[in-house]
């Protein structure tokens, strides 16, 4: 409500009391939808999103919340994992998870318990991000979901992390070195070789990592097209240069914009003009080897 007093992201009955507003108050502003409730005596602006916002961005805000409040609660215990890393706004290939993954010191009970994954591991000041509730930092969490997600999310997170700066292939370097013998860690080498910064979207990254898996030749990402003249013709997602086959990740483009459905039927046409071939996807594609198999016939 307007005039209403600043408040946490995510904040307590005691924080708003803090603040000026009653119990009372609150539950009001819950009830008249100001506020949303996030979990026992936790709490969060309702208009934290756009009105036009979709699921998936609710629910990523949703778990977000609920990360911050549960971790609020459960003392000790710091956001990790997918909880974190949609806490600090990487996109990941998988749903958003049911459950808020925290890590607690080794000792400490792990299992799961009212919708929260509790996972042991040794957190250190330096692996942590923020002044308030705990959560992982960039390097920290794509190191923990190199090791035990899927190849997918470790390449979505790794790549949109290593573009923003927030994590660097050397220093993740370090950090895998020192975890020598540790579960994961094989698997979070291969991973990294594979992270790029120039992939620019989650659906280039999930391709990606789908192209590795199905054994299709990797192709070069990011790639500048031009005619026999020099002409530049437009950036393509990838390009497998041998096949001269072009691949686009079909996530971006406005279908309901004609006038951009008209410049990249053009854009398509020059490139086939210069001899490539070319071929579209979208996310449902990378479900099943269909694709794979079409991939494979043009470099057959």
């Amino acid at each position: 409500m307007d005039g209403d007093p600043a408040l946490p992201p995510v904040f307590s009955l005691a924080d708003a009391a803090a603040r000026g507003l009653s119990a009372r108050q609150v539950r009001y502003r819950v009830a008249i939808g100001v506020f949303t409730r996030v979990a026992r005596d936790r709490y969060r602006r309702s208009d934290a999103l756009p009105t036009m916002a979709n699921r998936f961005q609710r629910e990523r805000l949703d778990h977000a919340s609920r990360s911050m409040a549960l971790a609020d609660r459960n003392a000790g215990s710091t956001v990790g994992f997918e909880s974190a890393a949609i806490c600090l706004g990487y996109p990941l290939a998988s749903d958003t998870p049911s459950e808020v993954t925290l890590l607690v010191p080794p000792g400490v009970w792990t299992g799961r318990r009212s919708g929260i994954r509790f996972r042991s591991g040794v957190i250190s000041d330096a692996d942590l991000v923020g002044r308030g509730v705990p959560v992982t930092n960039p390097e920290r969490t794509w190191i923990d979901l190199a090791r035990t997600a899927s190849l997918a999310d470790a390449l979505c997170v790794g790549d949109a992390a290593l573009a923003s700066g927030a994590i660097t292939l050397r220093g993740l370097t370090r950090r895998l070195d020192g975890l020598v013998g540790a579960r994961g860690v094989r698997r979070a080498r291969q991973a990294w070789a594979l992270i790029s910064g120039i992939r620019e979207s989650p659906l280039e990254s999930e391709s990606y990592a789908y192209f590795v898996e199905q054994g299709v030749p990797l192709p070069n990402c990011q790639v500048s097209i031009r005619s026999r003249g020099g002409r530049f013709l437009g950036r393509v997602d990838v390009l497998w240069e041998e096949a001269r086959l072009v691949g686009e990740a079909d996530g971006r483009l406005k279908y309901g914009d004609a006038e951009a459905v008209y410049a990249e039927k053009r854009r398509e046409d020059d490139i086939r003009a210069e001899g490539y071939g070319f071929i579209r996807w979208g996310p449902r594609d990378l479900a099943t080897d269909a694709l794979a198999k079409r991939l494979r016939r043009f470099h057959s």
